[in-house]
């Protein structure tokens, strides 16, 4: 990549493909930041999700009540 094209993605803007950070603590929060596209519910491991959220919350999700789809959810806005 040039200058030329590097000022170009700038000055297009935040989008699917390019996003612009200030400062970025620990290389693997970029990784939490992103969307990955073309994947469904289906791709998800059931049991290593299981698993995690167990240990996060001390408690399984269908011990709370949930079914996978709210745990996602709730996993997803937990940071907030």
């Amino acid at each position: 990549m040039n200058e030329q094209e590097l000022l170009t993605i700038i000055t297009g803007g935040e989008s699917s493909t390019a996003q612009f950070k200030e400062r970025l603590p620990h290389p693997d929060s970029l990784a939490d930041e992103n969307e990955i596209f073309d994947t469904s519910i289906k791709d998800i491991d059931t049991h290593l999700f299981s698993e995690y959220f167990k240990k996060e919350y001390k408690i399984s999700y269908e011990d709370k009540g949930m079914t996978l789809e709210e745990a996602l959810i709730t996993e997803k806005w937990a940071g907030i």
